[in-house]
């Protein structure tokens, strides 16, 4: 099992263009509906932690889920398998871009890599959304208010304010205790 690690998040690392966001439908589907390691929550909690630890997404998704299948080796094999290809890649992408950045075939590259991008990241947001403020089940009759103000409240201060991404998470993570708390 953890041999196959590696090259498993090779294989997602290789899917990153556009950044870590555009994994998360394709982890979703592997590590929840594919593979069952985790709960679609569970996911949700894990990508939620991953926005207040250091680093990319797709890193720490990888190191925890790499843990869980695998302990401590599971954990290091998971994260090399995504680390090495896009570090390999990033070098080439680069050296590549500084010498033909004026090519009609780059510029080609890049006018469908970012709709692409962009849609496979506003699928990511849909789907947090729906599992958010809907639950697992996607029910529309069963909204969790709580989840539902904490989401609005967040997105106009994103859309009105400057505050600073990681204090609306911390804030919102208050108000969600608060709400259990009560």
């Amino acid at each position: 099992m953890i041999l196959t690690l590696p090259l498993r998040f090779a294989g997602f690392s290789l899917l990153c263009f556009g950044g870590g966001y555009i994994l998360i439908p394709v982890l979703f589907a592997d590590l929840v509906t594919h593979r069952g390691i985790l709960a679609a929550n569970e996911f949700l909690n894990l990508v939620s932690i991953a926005q207040l630890t250091p680093g990319p997404v797709g890193i720490n998704v990888a190191t925890y889920s790499g843990y869980l299948e695998g302990g401590a080796w599971g954990s290091f094999a998971a994260t090399a398998g995504f680390v090495l290809p896009t570090l390999f890649l990033s070098s080439l992408a680069v050296a590549g871009l500084r010498k033909y950045h004026d090519s009609f075939f780059v510029h080609g590259l890049m006018t469908g890599v970012r709709p692409a991008a962009v849609g496979m990241i506003s699928y990511a947001a849909l789907l947090f959304l729906r599992l958010s403020l809907f639950g697992e089940n996607g029910a529309a009759l069963k909204i969790d208010w709580i989840s539902f103000a904490i989401f609005g409240i967040t997105l106009v201060l994103m859309l009105k304010s400057k505050i600073s991404a990681f204090r609306l998470i911390v804030c919102g993570a208050a108000l969600g205790a608060l709400s259990v708390l009560l």
